[in-house]
């Protein structure tokens, strides 16, 4: 329709169908996203992100890297502005590990939001290499102090610190630390991966 306000009413009678399976709709793009993603044997990299569609609602989104964009693949909504957690987390990282040809090689990115204890070792037990931003304030053992990821991050040299084999809070997640503060950036860069971390 040439009327926009047709078209308002076509999507708001679509939205409301509940037979919509927006899982189901998207299953075959997403399939076919992923399979291109790494024809040729590249890394499968997923971005797991949050934003805000108005003043009440979030949406989280998984997206699968092509050439230089992310493409959503599944996501998922709540009411509220808060962290959308760590079973909405799963249940979109469970849908995309389905479609995932066998022994492609995967790299989850994720913001502060996603740097949880559950997520890392979710990543650990798919067997996924993971690049995830953690907040300041996550307590850590790296074997010779217990502190803050904060205080860990304190003073970094230009060339940052690492830190391998790191236990995550008091649950004992291991994991490894690249911290680097850009100049010009008003914090450090505190990021949890399962390779070995460098500058770069």
């Amino acid at each position: 329709s040439e009327r926009i306000d047709m078209r308002y009413q076509w999507l708001s009678r679509f939205l409301l169908t509940e037979t919509a399976d927006n899982d189901k709709v998207m299953e075959p793009f997403a399939k076919q996203a992923i399979a291109h993603s790494c024809e040729k044997g590249e890394t499968i990299v997923l971005c797991m992100d949050q934003t805000f569609v108005n003043d009440c609602h979030g949406i989280l989104a998984l997206s699968v890297r092509f050439g230089n964009r992310c493409l959503p693949l599944f996501w998922r909504t709540k009411k509220g502005l808060g962290n959308i957690g760590f079973p909405q987390q799963k249940e979109l990282l469970d849908i995309v590990a389905s479609l995932i040809p066998k022994n492609s090689k995967v790299l989850l990115l994720g913001d502060r939001f996603y740097g949880s204890v559950e997520l890392i070792n979710y990543l650990h037990r798919r067997n996924w290499d993971y690049r995830l931003r953690i907040k300041s304030n996550i307590l850590v053992d790296t074997g010779e102090r217990s502190c803050t990821t904060g205080q860990l991050a304190m003073n970094v040299s230009s060339e940052g610190a690492y830190f391998k084999d790191v236990f995550l809070t008091n649950q004992q997640v291991e994991t490894n630390l690249g911290i680097v503060h850009e100049k010009n950036h008003p914090e450090p860069w505190i990021i949890a991966m399962r390779t070995t971390p460098n500058y770069y």
